[in-house]
């Protein structure tokens, strides 16, 4: 992971989306798949506070999915980005080429490997980490009815509209579980994000 200030971070993300804008005006970039591919380590509450504060300042709209946050820059970004002249785009130029020396040399363009990031289903990590919690259970040999109720939220996840109130439900009550209350923390984090918006 290159290291890189907070304000920093921000400022090239919102210059990534200008570079995605002019590459197509309609499309949104995946904030956490930039995130994966810098290396930034971020949970997904962190992603979701980026995506806030960018819609908040008027630099980007966002939009939030199960698992994602999408960005497209607002023309408020554009002239932000604009303005902060040649030594902005030296820097960000040698980041992203230090991002991309954790690739392979023959790596396309970092805007074109982003987008093929963008093509990977969000809810992956979702059913990853409802395995690992499965898992969990399982080995700590958690009452049956319990664990059916972890598997019925990777199977009503896997929908394509989800009926996050009857899962924010079941993990409120498996919440009560010590054994596994770090990872339905987490998962809610994914969950609850359509509550609010």
């Amino acid at each position: 992971m290159v290291k890189v200030k907070y304000t920093d971070l921000l400022d090239y993300i919102v210059r990534l989306l200008k570079e995605a804008k002019e590459m197509d005006p309609t499309g949104f970039i995946s904030l956490t798949a930039f995130l994966n591919l810098v290396k930034y380590k971020h949970s997904f509450n962190e992603a979701l506070e980026i995506g806030k504060y960018l819609e908040t300042v008027g630099w980007a709209k966002a939009s939030y999915l199960i698992g994602d946050v999408r960005l497209q820059i607002t023309t408020g970004g554009i002239i932000y980005i604009e303005s902060k002249g040649g030594e902005f785009e030296v820097a960000y130029n040698q980041y992203i080429d230090d991002v991309l020396k954790d690739y392979s040399a023959d790596s396309a363009p970092f805007i074109k490997l982003l987008n093929e990031h963008n093509s990977i289903d969000p809810k992956a990590t979702i059913v990853t980490l409802i395995d690992t919690i499965e898992k969990k259970m399982l080995e700590a040999k958690m009452n049956e009815d319990v664990i059916k109720d972890i598997q019925v939220i990777k199977i009503e996840i896997s929908k394509t509209q989800p009926d996050l109130r009857m899962i924010e439900n079941k993990l409120n009550v498996l919440t009560s579980f010590n054994q596994i209350s770090d990872e339905i923390s987490q998962l809610k984090d994914y969950v609850q994000i359509h509550q609010h918006f």
